[in-house]
């Protein structure tokens, strides 16, 4: 937001805690220019120390579950409009596309 003065801040939320919820260790975004928001912005994904990726609610925060499919280096990426549907690779590679409802 802007401030009096037209001074931009901007903030950070934490949005998991491992000590309390899935997963534990670290939970990252993989990769910084990988979207982790879907297309409507009310989910995300975190890339945990385990190789597994979770699902979080965007407005609340809330851990939903551990995503079936996608693993360790599936580079998973959201349907461009679709706020429901995630596509991934076969872990270590391969030239499949899978795609995973996360309804």
């Amino acid at each position: 937001h802007v401030r009096p003065g037209g001074v931009e801040v901007a903030g950070v939320v934490r949005a998991t805690d491992h000590a309390a919820e899935p997963p534990t260790g670290f939970a990252r975004n993989d990769y910084s220019r990988r979207q982790a928001f879907n297309a409507d912005n009310s989910r995300f994904i975190v890339y945990a120390y385990n190789g597994a990726w979770h699902l979080y609610d965007a407005n609340t925060l809330a851990h939903l579950r551990v995503l079936n499919g996608p693993a360790g280096d599936a580079e998973p990426q959201w349907h461009p409009t679709d706020p429901t549907k995630l596509y991934y690779l076969p872990t270590n590679g391969g030239t499949r596309l899978f795609q995973l409802d996360v309804n």
